[in-house]
């Protein structure tokens, strides 16, 4: 995978879609939505599972590795921009958040570069959100589609590897409620469906 090539990419282009995104980013730190995030984020409800699972090893030092799936296009969507803007909120205001990887097949070489220049890294290879972790990690997935969520625990499917994978998404319990979403094609989902009998969620507002 190689991103997307800009019809009209260059130095200003670039320059003026990171200014964008930092000044976006300034205001999402200022709003009540970032506000509210942080204190939820910052609860013992939380951050007491969050640094168990940090510290199960006995490594107090250990950062959580944030990868970010289905961002779509930063330059082209303000939901994107948004969704971005919250990872990188995460990164500066939580001490635990450790590096954040950035996939998704419409990112386009601007904004390959952008999020590079915000200290992201844009994973060169599509992971078709298969990615195995063996060290705790946050899947940040914010309204992906049900089977991208499904590929994840898959390639995960093992008591061990499945201790490792947070994700910051849409609740699997409403799936579980709302089966008819893939009734068409059930098969994309049977990991999250199966997920529900032991999955600890916890709501974010």
């Amino acid at each position: 995978w190689t991103p997307a090539a800009d019809e009209d990419s260059d130095t200003e282009k670039e320059m003026k879609l990171l200014e964008k995104m930092k000044s976006r980013l300034r205001g999402f730190m200022r709003s009540r939505t970032c506000v509210g995030f942080l204190r939820q984020l910052m609860s013992p409800d939380f951050s007491d599972r969050i640094t168990g699972i940090l510290t199960s090893d006995g490594d107090g030092n250990k950062k959580m590795r944030v990868v970010v799936y289905g961002l779509g296009s930063i330059g082209n969507s303000d939901r994107s921009a948004t969704h971005l803007c919250f990872a990188l909120f995460l990164k500066r205001m939580l001490h635990w958040i450790g590096g954040i990887d950035v996939f998704d097949p419409v990112i386009s070489s601007t904004e390959a570069k952008v999020l590079t220049s915000l200290g992201c890294y844009v994973v060169p290879l599509n992971e078709q959100c298969r990615r195995r972790v063996t060290e705790p990690t946050l899947f940040f997935m914010p309204h992906c589609d049900i089977f991208m969520y499904d590929n994840v625990l898959q390639a995960n499917w093992r008591a061990d590897l499945l201790s490792n994978v947070i994700i910051l998404g849409n609740s699997f319990e409403r799936y579980r409620k709302h089966r008819e979403i893939v009734r068409l094609a059930p098969h994309l989902a049977t990991h999250v469906f199966s997920a529900t009998d032991f999955v600890e969620e916890v709501k974010l507002d």
